[in-house]
């Protein structure tokens, strides 16, 4: 079976954004974690903001503006079965989230 394509190539995505964002520390991110999909999302826009996802590895995604293309976010799956593992501080990365992190098996 082939493998799937982007629907866009990677160089149209804008980081100019999230950038500014990231440098400036003036605004935060609205954080979700959906303990059933152990899906974690961080979002610099309103929810109602049009956008899409661009994978980026198996289980990182940048959420991006549908009309500008600007990074605006970003997705991870398996968070706690697989992105949190990975860490090398996990115990840092529990102290700081806005939701409780479920302990792993």
């Amino acid at each position: 079976m082939d493998t799937l394509k982007p629907l866009i190539d990677e160089k149209e995505i804008k980081t100019e954004f999230i950038t500014r964002v990231v440098k400036e520390n003036t605004q935060s991110g609205q954080v979700h974690y959906d303990q059933r999909l152990d899906t974690m999302v961080i979002l610099y826009v309103p929810q109602e903001t049009p956008t899409f996802v661009y994978y980026v590895n198996d289980g990182l995604a940048l959420v991006c503006d549908l009309e500008t293309k600007e990074v605006v976010g970003f997705h991870v799956e398996a968070f706690t079965r697989n992105f949190v593992p990975q860490q090398t501080n996990q115990q840092l990365i529990r102290s700081h989230a806005p939701f409780r992190v479920p302990e792993m098996a």
